[in-house]
């Protein structure tokens, strides 16, 4: 069987999937504790020169690759690994250069480092770097829009013109025609909604539930939404705090007010486009970014991918391009 490991290691998080190239099935998958982030803490604190820092973070790798040889229950001795996200980051296992747009998807654009393997580990790993602006930057993005060409392509679908939303902490928004990516711009909305539901005043004010638990969830969610379409989120955000003291709020549907104020302040305007909007995400984000959609009144057509089989399918167009 044709496999390989995917790595999506990103700055809190770290996932490692063994996938079927042929058919870009997942046969096992696993967590990690460390995102890049607290592996380079763990890095600075031995104190070790540059040249030893690529063997620190594949003793953490092989150590994973371990764990999912348990959970296979055979050798994964030579398997290619394909990486993106933070791997490649000045906190990564090393530095790679931004892509500078414009970007064509599709093309074996995308810059990347191959790495031999060594004595300890045995496998040849791909290394995917981010694509920037003058003034913006991400990664791991990058994988999962290349992903989004090729299964666009499988399915017959073709866009002119097209937004493609990725939502989570740090929000890209990435606008693509005729196959190129010429902007994209984030939105740090699940990093605001962290700090503001759990560090600031407002945290007493908010309770975290399920957002499809109760009709009511809903209904504060589209209150946020719209109300983040016609005043500013500054003065929105202490509204939170007024619903509970003066408005008799609960902290649950609180909660979702201020998700709503947000995700609506990140899609202002963008609603109104006539261009395709596609949704890489997972299922929960999906439901809330097109509930927000259809709050701020868009009409026409939304599409949605799910991010891992993009970021996998991204993966796995890279790796031919490298065999």
């Amino acid at each position: 069987m044709n496999t390989f490991l995917s790595c999506d290691w990103g700055t809190s998080s770290f996932r490692l999937r063994l996938v079927n190239a042929e058919n870009i099935t997942v046969l096992a998958e696993i967590t990690g504790a460390l995102g890049i982030a607290a592996l380079h803490n763990e890095w600075i604190k031995t104190g070790g020169p540059e040249k030893d820092r690529l063997s620190f973070y594949r003793q953490y790798l092989g150590e994973q690759v371990g764990e999912m040889e348990k959970k296979c229950g055979f050798s994964l001795a030579g398997v290619t690994m394909v990486l993106s996200g933070m791997a490649s980051s000045s906190i990564g296992m090393m530095d790679i250069p931004y892509k500078e747009l414009p970007y064509v998807i599709g093309n074996n654009e995308l810059e990347r480092r191959i790495i031999a393997p060594s004595g300890d580990f045995s496998h040849k790993m791909i290394v995917i770097a981010g694509l920037r602006t003058g003034i913006d930057v991400l990664r791991g993005e990058e994988t999962m829009l290349e992903g989004c060409g090729l299964m666009n392509a499988a399915d017959g679908r073709q866009w002119d013109e097209a937004l493609y939303i990725f939502p989570g902490t740090h929000s890209k928004h990435i606008s693509v025609q005729n196959g190129t990516a010429w902007n994209f711009h984030t939105y740090m909305t699940g990093e605001f909604f962290d700090l503001l539901s759990n560090k600031s005043i407002l945290s007493g004010s908010v309770q975290k539930n399920e957002w499809g638990a109760q009709r009511e969830n809903d209904i504060y969610f589209g209150r946020g939404v719209r109300d983040a379409a016609v005043a500013n989120i500054l003065n929105l955000a202490f509204y939170v705090r007024g619903n509970q003291l003066l408005g008799g709020v609960s902290p649950t549907k609180n909660y979702h007010y201020l998700s709503g104020l947000l995700i609506g302040s990140e899609l202002r305007g963008v609603h109104s486009t006539q261009h395709a909007i596609i949704l890489v995400c997972n299922k929960a984000l999906k439901s809330q970014y097109e509930k927000a959609l259809e709050y701020l009144g868009r009409s026409a057509d939304t599409y949605y991918i799910n991010a891992d089989d993009a970021l996998i399918r991204g993966q796995a167009g890279i790796l031919l391009d490298n065999r």
